[in-house]
């Protein structure tokens, strides 16, 4: 929970690092696990006094960037409020709707024995290798930014082998998308080798769902007035 009852950005005064306002983090548990939960909206919030605490915009009604726990099933997000008076103990309601993916299935795409190198390229998906780097993060590990032509969503994981079969040890270190163009980074422990294959794991009759979430009588901490 935020709660800044004062701010000044040109005196550098900005308690949490913020200007004035109310926000509450909620965290709520889905029909099933997710691939990804994507955002949602605010459409009631009102105090215990009858105030509305709704932002005047829409976009300042929107749930950004909700986040998954690793159950895929557990979402924890944040509303954005307007700042409630001093004699408001807590919200009448507060509900809105979360918006979340599904999918069908998933396939493996093996994009065939091709370099790792600069600008090398794989069989599908408009797949280029961007850059290789020197991992900052780990010793004796390998950096390697793959582009896609894919939505990130669409993509469940990546799997690299060397030539000869063997698997390689990689972990995702982070994800850029531009307009259904994804770049994701993977740092690759020990050398790597010239050539090898890489397969991807994506995701068909990928589905965005809506569930609608409902808080009555609760504090401005979150917790029941009852």
């Amino acid at each position: 929970m935020r709660l800044v009852r004062y701010s000044d950005y040109g005196r550098g005064i900005m308690p949490l690092g913020q200007t004035d306002g109310y926000t509450l983090s909620l965290i709520g548990e889905l029909p099933a696990p997710v691939i990804k939960a994507s955002g949602g909206r605010i459409e009631i919030a009102t105090t215990d006094t009858g105030k509305d605490l709704l932002p005047e915009h829409q976009w300042g009604r929107k749930i950004k960037f909700p986040r998954l726990a690793k159950d895929k099933k557990t979402v924890v997000f944040d509303v954005e409020l307007l700042l409630p008076d001093e004699d408001v103990e807590g919200l009448e309601e507060l509900s809105g709707t979360l918006e979340y993916l599904t999918a069908d299935a998933s396939r493996a795409v093996d994009l065939g024995i091709m370099d790792f190198k600069v600008g090398a390229k794989g069989g599908k998906l408009g797949t280029v290798i961007r850059s290789i780097e020197k991992d900052p993060w780990q010793k004796n590990a390998a950096m390697l930014s793959l582009r896609l032509n894919l939505r990130p969503e669409v993509l469940e994981s990546a799997e690299f082998f060397a030539q000869d079969g063997t698997k390689l040890d990689v972990s995702k270190r982070g994800c850029e998308a531009i307009a259904g163009t994804t770049t994701l980074k993977f740092s690759i422990k020990g050398k790597l080798p010239p050539k090898g294959r890489i397969v991807l794991n994506v995701f068909e009759g990928l589905k965005k769902n809506e569930i609608p979430f409902k808080l009555t009588d609760i504090s401005l901490t979150g917790q029941s007035l009852r």
